[in-house]
């Protein structure tokens, strides 16, 4: 997913209200119209993604997102 530069949002990955899980892989954040999305891989359906709209919420949907795959099996 080829990401518009001016739609990214720029965080500090080391600010302590961040999961642990962002800190670490720092997902990129960008806005889509009215939402902020945070996003780890190529795109929202093969890797980790989350919304919402403030970065608060963007972060808490992915972090989430970033547990429900670290529990999946792997095949």
């Amino acid at each position: 997913m080829k990401v518009d530069q001016n739609a990214i949002i720029r965080i500090d990955y080391n600010a302590a209200d961040l999961p642990p899980s962002a800190k670490k892989y720092k997902p990129i954040l960008f806005r889509e119209g009215n939402l902020i999305c945070c996003l780890l891989g190529n795109d929202p359906r093969d890797g980790i993604f989350g919304c919402g709209s403030t970065l608060s919420e963007a972060i808490k949907d992915w972090d989430a997102d970033f547990k429900r795959h670290k529990t999946m099996p792997h095949s």
